[in-house]
């Protein structure tokens, strides 16, 4: 039982892991929005995805593919896509933003005139 829980985990974060792998190889096609480009990125996707559970199998010495663990990789692919992109995608935002107003020489913290002098309540 204890290691069908174990691998029931590991399937579950090399579903997560597999979601953020599906990001990389679609910015080609974000970059592009050309279709034969987003067919060869999923085609590599899939062949790239199924050697890498290949090799984690054989290194953690998981059991035969069975059906829960074909459910807990689309399990962690699906909560990747649902939460952590969403974190990640969030995050990602505000380099970008950030790098952007570097390169236009803008200021980038809120508070890069916290030391300014203020003005006094009550005086003009």
């Amino acid at each position: 039982m204890k290691e069908q829980i174990f691998c029931i985990l590991v399937c579950a974060l090399f579903g997560v892991s597999g979601g953020a792998l599906y990001d990389v190889f679609s910015l080609p096609y974000r970059a592009t929005r050309l279709r034969a480009l987003r067919c060869i990125s999923d085609a590599l996707f899939c062949v790239g995805f199924g050697i890498l559970f290949l090799l984690l199998s054989v290194r953690l010495r998981l059991p035969d593919l069975r059906a829960y663990m074909f459910f807990a990789i689309l399990a962690g692919f699906f909560l990747y896509l649902k939460s952590f992109h969403k974190i990640v995608a969030f995050f990602v935002g505000i380099v970008y933003n950030r790098i952007g107003k570097i390169r236009k020489g803008k200021r980038v913290w809120r508070n890069s005139g916290a030391f300014r002098k203020r003005k006094r309540v009550g005086s003009r």
